[in-house]
């Protein structure tokens, strides 16, 4: 175990609560909006859209009617919703 100085933590801490706070703009489009998310990386392109996959088969679960259409690019993620 070793231990943590506040400012290597407070980076690594900014990376992961960045890369969620997209959930909060997603939801809030409106039908037919869309957005442009920033990534890394393809990979890392294919894991926020699985992000927002998964958040709008939650929503239905729950009784809302979300759906997205999602593209993938090398450094974006282009999100629609059409429900």
């Amino acid at each position: 175990m070793r231990v943590l100085n506040n400012s290597e933590f407070n980076k690594e801490y900014k990376k992961i609560t960045g890369q969620q706070d997209f959930m909060k703009e997603v939801r809030g489009l409106a039908v037919g909006n869309a957005i442009a998310i920033p990534s890394d990386n393809k990979v890392n392109g294919q894991r926020i859209r699985h992000s927002v996959v998964n958040d709008a088969y939650l929503m239905r679960e729950k009784g809302e009617d979300r759906k997205y259409q999602t593209i993938v690019k090398d450094d974006e993620v282009w999100v629609r919703r059409i429900q």
